[in-house]
């Protein structure tokens, strides 16, 4: 019997236990779940899950213990931001309700880079009217530009058949010609100029004539080329890897390389597009006319879909110079942050938040004028132009090389990889754009 009151007792204690651990208000729970999504240098953005919890709900957010955001949640999953955070500093966030409070998660702020560029200018021709109209770096020592190189042939005369391909060796240029087909179905070739260089290393590039058809490299040596199956001009080319390549241009023609096919992708614009960058998840594309809308595209899960279609966008009005929307140019780094360059600033969106964009420039367009912008990241962002003008921005502020100004220069397109800058385009003189221009910054 002594037992078996030995044996009631044990389950009452056990039970009593079991009650107190499921009830107590520091008992772990999966209700809240909280992520940092991203950072920049001021910024985060945090990914809330209220798994279970009955809706709508008053979420608390502690910011390194102090309370930093109170809020109504309405839905399951949402993005919260923090805009009032230091570069280089680190961060810790709770999200609570009641009883309820997620893990602890650390955001560490991206540190400023620097603006220290030192720039060397190349001209390239000369003999005819010459241009660069697309860059991009390999690394340190190896890069591509595309367009049209004219030089003197060795009679001394200017020689008709441009160079349309140059490579960097870290040191100077190498002209070289790649060939294209004639029309279509003969089998005669000449170096057509180029719009578009894409390269997934030193021994994969593609090169778009100025016209439709692509050739493809190995290092220096061409392998094929081929006609797209539209009838264009390539204005830009742009793939993550090699399973899905882009190539846009006038008329609002988009064709696709899937599985090493070409393919047409209805746009359903006739904008003539400028622009395309994406990343694993989004491909964005843009362009503008004169006297037409300016177009933003996305491409997300074989889908396409039209987001902005306007020939003033209200996403623009910032700028009380600005006179137009025009879409110029578009880079990305990730889901959360869309960069949207206009001839008058640059814009970033974030979460396809259209309808909030963030003004990262804004002023003098006499000082602005840029057409084409790329980044290594959030903090290190280049912008080129007309006058041969190179903005950078280290993820607070803006760095204008003005010693760069040339009112004979344009600058049609840019590139940046860790510590180099390359500028491609054209300087006139004598009323004509004799000379191809490059302006590569050392940091």
């Amino acid at each position: 019997m002594k037992k078996f009151y030995i044996v009631i007792l044990l389950a009452i204690i056990v039970l009593t236990f079991l009650q107190f651990n499921c009830n107590s208000p520091t008992a772990p729970n999966n209700n809240l779940t909280l992520s940092v999504a991203d950072v920049s240098c001021t910024e985060a953005w945090l990914n809330l899950s209220a798994g279970s919890l009955s809706l709508p709900a008053n979420i608390l957010v502690n910011k390194n213990g102090n309370n930093f955001l109170s809020f109504t949640l309405t839905s399951r999953d949402t993005t919260l931001y923090d805009g009032t955070l230091s570069p280089n500093q680190t961060y810790t966030y709770q999200a609570v309700y009641g009883n309820n409070k997620s893990e602890t998660v650390t955001a560490k702020t991206l540190d400023t880079t620097s603006n220290n560029f030192t720039f060397q200018t190349f001209l390239l021709g000369g003999a005819q009217s010459s241009v660069l109209n697309d860059v991009v770096i390999i690394n340190d020592t190896v890069a591509y530009a595309v367009g049209a190189v004219y030089v003197n042939d060795s009679t001394g005369k200017p020689d008709p058949n441009a160079y349309n391909l140059a490579k960097w060796n870290g040191h100077s240029w190498k002209l070289l010609r790649v060939q294209f087909y004639t029309v279509r179905g003969n089998s005669h070739r000449t170096p057509y100029p180029a719009s578009s260089v894409l390269a997934f290393s030193d021994s994969v590039i593609w090169i778009s004539m100025d016209g439709d058809q692509v050739a493809k490299l190995k290092g220096s040596t061409q392998t094929e080329s081929m006609f797209l199956p539209n009838s264009f001009s390539i204005k830009e080319l742009w793939g993550e890897n090699l399973n899905l390549i882009y190539a846009v241009g006038d008329n609002g023609i988009i064709d696709i390389f899937v599985n090493g096919i070409w393919q047409k992708l209805e746009s359903g614009t006739d904008i003539k597009l400028l622009d395309v960058w994406g990343n694993e998840k989004d491909t964005w594309i843009c362009g503008w006319e004169d006297f037409k809308p300016t177009v933003l595209l996305n491409y997300k899960n074989d889908v396409l879909t039209t987001v902005i279609n306007n020939p003033n966008s209200s996403l623009f009005t910032y700028n009380p110079n600005a006179v137009s929307g025009a879409i110029e140019s578009v880079w990305s780094n990730n889901t959360n942050n869309l960069f949207l360059l206009t001839w008058y600033g640059l814009y970033r969106v974030e979460n396809d938040n259209f309808d909030k964009p963030k003004n990262l420039w804004s002023g003098d367009p006499n000082t602005w004028g840029l057409g084409k912008v790329r980044g290594n990241n959030v903090n290190d962002i280049v912008g080129a132009g007309v006058y041969g003008r190179i903005w950078h921005y280290n993820g607070v502020s803006w760095l204008f090389y003005n010693n760069l100004v040339n009112n004979s220069d344009n600058l049609n397109s840019v590139a940046i990889k860790g510590n180099l800058i390359i500028a491609v385009g054209y300087r006139y003189e004598n009323g004509i754009n004799n000379y191809a221009l490059v302006q590569i910054g050392h940091r």
